[in-house]
């Protein structure tokens, strides 16, 4: 494996680094009885979805991806920009097949003349 390649794959892994980070810094936040702004689950959800698609692409890069280049394209254009654009790619299938997340509900905003206070309360 070339330098090249190692330098993408570490900028790969720090997508997914990046929402496993947020993740522990929320659950720091929420041990510490600081209020809790982001939802935990949401962040590790996505780090495991992005971690999966960059080991997909590794896989991809790694066993088929000159092959699918050289028959497809016929070595028109480098593989080096196969390269780069192989995550974006696994993600955007992945997300096609995974489908989108759960719709966030909002309840219904309250009417002229109804008050609440800080909590949501009458």
């Amino acid at each position: 494996m070339d330098t090249p390649t190692k330098i993408l794959y570490a900028v790969w892994f720090l997508f997914p680094l990046f929402f496993l980070v947020m993740a522990i810094w929320g659950k720091l936040e929420k041990l510490s009885g600081q209020k809790n702004r982001d939802d935990i689950r949401d962040y590790l959800k996505q780090g495991i979805f992005v971690m999966f698609a960059v080991l997909l692409a590794i896989a991809i890069d790694q066993y088929a991806l000159e092959s699918i280049v050289q028959v497809v394209f016929f070595d028109m254009l480098p593989l080096a920009l196969f390269r780069i654009l192989l995550l974006p790619i696994v993600l955007f299938i992945l997300a096609l097949i995974i489908g989108p997340s759960k719709a966030i509900k909002v309840s219904k905003a309250p009417g002229i003349g109804q008050h609440y206070d800080r909590r949501g309360k009458k």
